[in-house]
Protein backbone atom coordinates (compact mmCIF):
# COMPACT_ATOMS: atom_id res chain seq x y z
CA UNK A 1 0.00 0.00 0.00
CA UNK A 2 1.54 2.91 -1.30
CA UNK A 3 -0.38 5.70 0.88
CA UNK A 4 1.11 3.62 4.28
CA UNK A 5 5.05 4.44 3.35
CA UNK A 6 4.41 8.43 2.36
CA UNK A 7 1.97 10.78 1.45
CA UNK A 8 1.87 10.14 -2.14
CA UNK A 9 -0.43 9.75 -4.64
CA UNK A 10 -0.17 7.27 -7.63
CA UNK A 11 -1.37 7.92 -10.57
CA UNK A 12 -0.46 6.56 -14.73
CA UNK A 13 2.73 4.77 -13.12
CA UNK A 14 4.13 8.22 -11.85
CA UNK A 15 4.34 8.66 -7.79
CA UNK A 16 3.47 12.46 -6.98
CA UNK A 17 3.93 13.90 -3.62
CA UNK A 18 2.36 16.93 -2.13
CA UNK A 19 5.12 19.32 -2.95
CA UNK A 20 5.22 17.87 -6.84
CA UNK A 21 8.81 17.06 -6.03
CA UNK A 22 8.54 13.79 -7.39
CA UNK A 23 10.81 12.55 -4.91
CA UNK A 24 9.18 9.29 -4.02
CA UNK A 25 8.93 8.69 -8.16
CA UNK A 26 13.04 9.08 -8.51
CA UNK A 27 13.87 6.93 -5.27
CA UNK A 28 11.11 4.13 -7.59
CA UNK A 29 13.42 4.40 -10.04
CA UNK A 30 16.48 4.23 -8.81
CA UNK A 31 15.44 1.11 -6.88
CA UNK A 32 14.12 -0.16 -9.98
CA UNK A 33 17.13 0.52 -11.95
CA UNK A 34 19.54 -1.16 -9.24
CA UNK A 35 17.72 -4.38 -9.17
CA UNK A 36 17.65 -4.99 -13.03
CA UNK A 37 21.62 -4.56 -12.60
CA UNK A 38 21.83 -6.55 -9.99
CA UNK A 39 20.22 -9.23 -11.79
CA UNK A 40 21.92 -8.61 -15.11
CA UNK A 41 25.82 -10.10 -14.13
CA UNK A 42 23.80 -13.14 -14.18
CA UNK A 43 23.26 -12.91 -17.80
CA UNK A 44 26.30 -10.85 -18.93
CA UNK A 45 28.80 -12.95 -15.92
CA UNK A 46 31.86 -11.36 -15.03
CA UNK A 47 35.32 -9.68 -16.55
CA UNK A 48 36.73 -13.05 -15.87
CA UNK A 49 33.95 -15.31 -16.41
CA UNK A 50 31.88 -13.43 -19.09
CA UNK A 51 28.51 -15.28 -20.45
CA UNK A 52 27.07 -13.42 -23.03
CA UNK A 53 28.45 -11.53 -25.63
CA UNK A 54 29.89 -7.69 -25.49
CA UNK A 55 26.84 -7.31 -28.32
CA UNK A 56 24.23 -8.97 -26.97
CA UNK A 57 25.32 -7.89 -23.01
CA UNK A 58 24.79 -4.20 -24.16
CA UNK A 59 21.29 -5.24 -26.78
CA UNK A 60 19.95 -6.61 -23.03
CA UNK A 61 21.08 -3.38 -21.24
CA UNK A 62 19.69 -0.99 -24.19
CA UNK A 63 15.91 -3.10 -23.89
CA UNK A 64 15.74 -4.09 -20.89
CA UNK A 65 17.30 -1.96 -18.27
CA UNK A 66 17.94 1.58 -19.83
CA UNK A 67 13.76 1.93 -20.43
CA UNK A 68 13.27 1.71 -16.82
CA UNK A 69 14.39 5.51 -17.12
CA UNK A 70 12.26 6.53 -20.05
CA UNK A 71 8.81 6.39 -18.32
CA UNK A 72 7.12 10.18 -18.30
CA UNK A 73 9.94 11.81 -19.93
CA UNK A 74 8.07 15.33 -19.74
CA UNK A 75 8.18 14.30 -15.75
CA UNK A 76 11.62 13.44 -15.66
CA UNK A 77 12.62 16.66 -16.80
CA UNK A 78 11.63 18.00 -13.59
CA UNK A 79 13.94 15.90 -11.55
CA UNK A 80 17.20 17.30 -10.46
CA UNK A 81 20.63 16.93 -11.75
CA UNK A 82 21.75 14.35 -9.14
CA UNK A 83 18.74 11.94 -9.89
CA UNK A 84 20.22 12.01 -13.81
CA UNK A 85 24.12 11.38 -12.24
CA UNK A 86 22.69 8.85 -10.21
CA UNK A 87 20.87 7.14 -12.93
CA UNK A 88 23.48 7.32 -15.22
CA UNK A 89 26.25 5.81 -12.85
CA UNK A 90 23.67 2.86 -12.72
CA UNK A 91 23.93 2.40 -16.24
CA UNK A 92 27.60 2.61 -16.84
CA UNK A 93 27.50 0.41 -14.21
CA UNK A 94 25.39 -1.91 -15.93
CA UNK A 95 27.55 -0.85 -19.37
CA UNK A 96 30.83 -2.43 -17.91
CA UNK A 97 29.12 -5.81 -16.94
CA UNK A 98 27.76 -6.37 -20.40
CA UNK A 99 31.65 -4.66 -21.81
CA UNK A 100 33.09 -7.09 -19.44
CA UNK A 101 35.57 -4.24 -18.36
CA UNK A 102 36.72 -3.95 -14.76
CA UNK A 103 35.87 -0.81 -12.46
CA UNK A 104 39.42 1.22 -13.18
CA UNK A 105 38.78 1.92 -16.41
CA UNK A 106 37.41 5.10 -17.38
CA UNK A 107 33.33 6.21 -17.88
CA UNK A 108 34.13 7.70 -20.86
CA UNK A 109 35.74 4.44 -22.07
CA UNK A 110 32.80 3.09 -21.26
CA UNK A 111 30.29 5.47 -22.97
CA UNK A 112 31.83 5.43 -25.63
CA UNK A 113 31.68 2.23 -26.54
CA UNK A 114 28.65 1.63 -25.26
CA UNK A 115 27.69 4.39 -27.17
CA UNK A 116 25.17 6.00 -24.22
CA UNK A 117 23.55 9.25 -24.01
CA UNK A 118 22.53 10.78 -20.91
CA UNK A 119 19.66 10.26 -19.00
CA UNK A 120 18.94 14.15 -18.61
CA UNK A 121 20.22 14.22 -22.60
CA UNK A 122 17.39 11.58 -23.40
CA UNK A 123 14.23 12.63 -21.06
CA UNK A 124 14.73 16.38 -22.82
CA UNK A 125 14.98 15.00 -26.17
CA UNK A 126 12.15 12.52 -25.65
CA UNK A 127 9.75 15.49 -23.42
CA UNK A 128 10.36 17.76 -26.28
CA UNK A 129 9.36 14.87 -29.24
CA UNK A 130 6.24 14.21 -26.90
CA UNK A 131 5.08 17.68 -26.75
CA UNK A 132 5.82 18.83 -30.49
CA UNK A 133 4.58 15.31 -32.10
CA UNK A 134 1.48 16.27 -34.31
CA UNK A 135 -1.03 14.26 -32.51
CA UNK A 136 -0.76 16.56 -29.43
CA UNK A 137 -3.65 19.23 -28.77
CA UNK A 138 -3.42 22.52 -30.37
CA UNK A 139 -3.65 24.33 -26.65
CA UNK A 140 -0.29 22.36 -26.16
CA UNK A 141 1.03 23.70 -29.42
CA UNK A 142 0.27 26.92 -28.96
CA UNK A 143 2.01 27.28 -25.54
CA UNK A 144 4.88 25.88 -27.23
CA UNK A 145 4.48 28.26 -30.02
CA UNK A 146 5.06 31.19 -27.75
CA UNK A 147 7.71 29.48 -25.93
CA UNK A 148 5.90 30.48 -22.50
CA UNK A 149 4.17 29.68 -20.27
CA UNK A 150 4.52 32.54 -18.03
CA UNK A 151 1.21 34.41 -18.54
CA UNK A 152 -0.66 31.83 -16.00
CA UNK A 153 0.76 33.36 -13.16
CA UNK A 154 1.78 31.17 -11.21
CA UNK A 155 4.93 30.82 -8.78
CA UNK A 156 6.26 27.51 -10.01
CA UNK A 157 7.92 26.06 -13.11
CA UNK A 158 6.11 23.63 -14.97
CA UNK A 159 7.29 20.28 -16.99
CA UNK A 160 6.68 22.51 -19.91
CA UNK A 161 8.62 25.22 -18.98
CA UNK A 162 11.93 23.71 -18.26
CA UNK A 163 11.41 21.80 -21.41
CA UNK A 164 11.35 25.24 -23.22
CA UNK A 165 14.02 26.92 -21.79
CA UNK A 166 16.47 24.14 -21.73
Amino acid sequence: NRTALSPASFFLGITIDEKLKFKTQQKENIQKLKAKVAKFSTITGSVKFPRASRITGLKILKSMVIPLTGYAHTIAVMYPDGHFSKQDEIIQRGARKALHVCKTLSRTYVIEKAKLKSSKEVAFTNGRKYINNDKRSTVIKSLVANKSTAHQRRTFETPLDKLLRE
